[in-house]
């Protein structure tokens, strides 16, 4: 359910544990995919920023220093997130998610080598960063922050979702041909 700004606060002041959970539900997803992405963070940390970021912004609004949001609710919890991050020294953890593998192929390879595919993955999302808008964006938005592409489509200017479909294959597109061409290299 959509709610107001005001709403939100409004709620958070009187213990809601309707809209402390319709918060949880609406963002995590969002929040633990931008942590992943811009810091390399593993799961559980994420997880753990992003319940903090929860607390800090409950907290605030119980204590009154926050009595009125000038920026949407996602923008505040990912500035408490960044905050969180700054004052603690969380390293980006490099996890082998080994789902990515299939059965018979994790046993045919050594740990070095399943070390070695994850440092690919890595790899591959900095080329994403140093791919250049809008293609950054488009994948960012599709990929981590799971939008529609409706959604990604108004909110960068495209004439409708389709453009943004013809878009993003093109930036795939490049992003294979560089990541090919850096991987023959």
């Amino acid at each position: 359910m959509k709610r107001s700004k005001t709403e939100i606060i409004a709620l958070l002041k009187t213990d809601s544990e309707l809209i402390v959970s319709e918060i949880y539900k609406r963002y995590r997803k969002k929040f633990m995919n931008w942590t992943k992405f811009h810091y390399g963070l593993s799961e559980e940390v994420s997880e753990d920023v992003f319940q903090d970021s929860i607390y800090v912004l409950y907290y605030n609004v119980k204590t009154e220093k926050l009595t009125e949001l000038q920026s949407s609710l996602q923008t505040y919890l990912f500035a408490l997130g960044k905050n969180i991050l700054s004052k603690k020294e969380y390293r980006p953890v490099k996890e082998i998610n080994t789902e990515d593998f299939s059965l018979n192929e994790s046993q045919d390879l050594t740990p070095w080598q399943l070390i070695e595919k994850n440092d690919d993955q890595l790899h591959l999302i900095k080329i994403i960063k140093s791919i250049g808008e809008p293609c950054y964006s488009i994948l960012k938005h599709f990929y981590f922050d799971s939008f529609s592409m409706e959604s990604i489509a108004e909110r960068l200017g495209y004439k409708n979702e389709n453009v943004v479909k013809s878009k993003k294959l093109q930036c795939l597109n490049k992003l294979r041909e560089i990541y090919q061409k850096e991987k023959d290299d």
